[in-house]
């Protein structure tokens, strides 16, 4: 290494020239080698950065998915000639990086390597959950049977976003969905065969801040114990489809279950639920039970499966405070829609009454629930023995369906009006059930006789003289202003009386 100085002269005959000069530097010593060479892997993108000496002009990166470069041609030539002391590589694949960076100096002279290596973990597998329980980020697709249970497995982790496809059958003890803060963890079901079975204590979505989802369009989800939604975080779940089955579930105050479609079965509902357009399935054996409201809209169902063992059943007891609805709300109970009834087990005889839907629940403040039952309600009922029949005209004043000797009278069953008593103001209705088309006159009487209120209906008129459930309303408009008391009424066919019951109307 040096500069060196020199002179060329020319010569004639012993006589020299003056000299000709020039000078050249010489440099064989390598640069220093980088400092500071760090790799960071974060998803599929690897970021590398270094600190270049004085005697360095550019570098050289070579990667090798073995081991560390021993020099520029043990490996991958990345890039050469680089002017900057940073690099990111994009799109790689999950696996073992090891990276060797060279210094150049003016001269050529090439450095000894610098070290730095890294795993890339961004594509997540079932191996790897399999083995780790955990889907930190991306998305996995499940399409092959995972029949054994992954304990306490977490989707979304680390403030990333991650998804689980469910395509097939997918067993889990204790889930958790969006585990921390600015985490997102979202499972899938759409096709007929997803199937997703979890045995744990707890299922949460939504975990210490995260955000978590679960959108079910298709198949089957089964959950043996409690499902918490945005309890400890923010939490969605949407059934639009396929069967739903939960012990028990609690939306929280950053919760959401949208019910539109599709299948649902739980046994206890902590919060609001509002059945927008699905099917809620309850079982006699555990009757259902809402801490809050319960809504059905128009194009909604509720299905009453009833088995051996009926706790609503009372029999031909008129005293329903001691039985156990099948669906009971602490708050308001709005009943739109479909109710279906379907026998599995049970067999019916005359005189029997089904509580179906609690109107009294007490709640620990002793406060009484409402119930509101649609005049647009659609009963399906399972056909009886020919010699009974299903009487629902006491369904709006307790809840509950009869079980009642088929006949050819004109009306199945008593008529029944709810509220009762009731003020002026807030008016009541009579509910009867015809056994076909006739013509109906109501006649509403005082104690001592004489008439205060006359209506007919003609046959076949919507809510008075129709086949079926009949609703006839009264209030301050139809009857005037009544004094507080008692008052007979009685329903008229054909000059015969084919119902009767009494009013109480209260002060205003």
């Amino acid at each position: 290494d040096g500069r060196y100085y020199y002179s060329v002269f020319a010569v004639n005959h012993g006589a020299y020239s003056a000299p000709a000069t020039t000078s050249i530097s010489i440099d064989v010593t390598a640069p220093t080698s980088p400092t500071h060479f760090t790799v960071i892997a974060s998803d599929t993108t690897v970021s590398l950065n270094w600190t270049m000496s004085e005697d360095t002009v550019s570098v050289t990166l070579v990667k090798n998915n073995d081991h560390s470069p021993r020099t520029i041609s043990d490996g991958t030539l990345l890039i050469e000639n680089l002017l900057v002391s940073k690099k990111e590589l994009l799109n790689q694949e999950d696996g073992d990086y090891y990276f060797a960076l060279f210094a150049k100096d003016s001269f050529g002279n090439i450095s000894l390597p610098a070290y730095a290596s890294v795993t890339v973990d961004a594509k997540p597998t079932v191996e790897k959950l399999i083995e780790s329980g955990e889907v930190e980020h991306g998305e996995l697709t499940i399409t092959q049977n995972i029949e054994t249970a992954i304990v306490d497995p977490q989707i979304g982790t680390n403030a990333s976003s991650a998804t689980l496809n469910i395509r097939a059958t997918y067993r889990s003890e204790g889930t958790q969905l969006g585990v921390g803060e600015g985490a997102v963890g979202n499972i899938l079901l759409s096709l007929p065969t997803s199937t997703w079975a979890d045995t744990g204590t707890e299922v949460k979505i939504g975990v210490d801040g995260g955000t978590g989802t679960v959108t079910q369009t298709d198949g089957n989800t089964t959950l043996s114990n409690k499902l918490e939604v945005g309890v400890d975080g923010q939490g969605t779940v949407t059934l639009s489809g396929g069967r739903f089955t939960v012990t028990e579930m609690e939306v929280g105050d950053q919760g959401v279950f949208d019910f539109l479609a599709g299948v649902l079965h739980v046994n206890k509902f902590i919060g609001d639920l509002i059945n927008q357009g699905g099917e809620m399935m309850i079982d006699s054996v555990t009757p259902m039970t809402v801490t809050g409201d319960y809504s059905q809209l128009q194009s909604a169902t509720v299905t009453f499966i009833l088995k051996e063992t009926n706790p609503s059943l009372i029999g031909k007891a008129d005293d329903v405070s001691q039985t156990t609805p099948l669906l009971g709300a602490t708050g308001t109970t709005i009943i739109s829609g479909t109710v279906k009834v379907r026998l599995d087990g049970y067999v019916p005889k005359a005189g029997d009454k089904i509580v179906f839907v609690g109107k009294t629940q007490v709640s620990s403040m002793r406060t009484s629930s409402k119930m509101n039952v649609s005049s647009g309600i659609t009963f399906d009922l399972q056909t009886l023995d020919s010699r009974l029949s299903w009487d629902t005209s006491s369904f709006d004043t307790d809840g509950t369906i009869s079980v009642v000797s088929s006949g050819t009278g004109a009306i199945a069953g008593r008529p029944l009006n709810y509220p009762n008593p009731f003020k002026l103001t807030d008016g009541t209705f009579i509910g009867y059930w015809l056994n076909g088309d006739m013509d109906v006159e109501l006649r509403v009487y005082t104690t001592s006789g004489s008439e205060v209120y006359r209506r007919e209906f003609a046959s076949g008129t919507a809510d008075g003289g129709k086949s079926g459930y009949n609703r006839v309303t009264l209030n301050r408009s139809e009857l005037g202003d009544l004094p507080s008391g008692v008052y007979p009424y009685v329903l008229i066919n054909n000059g015969s009386v084919i119902g009767k019951g009494k009013l109480g109307v209260l002060p205003n």
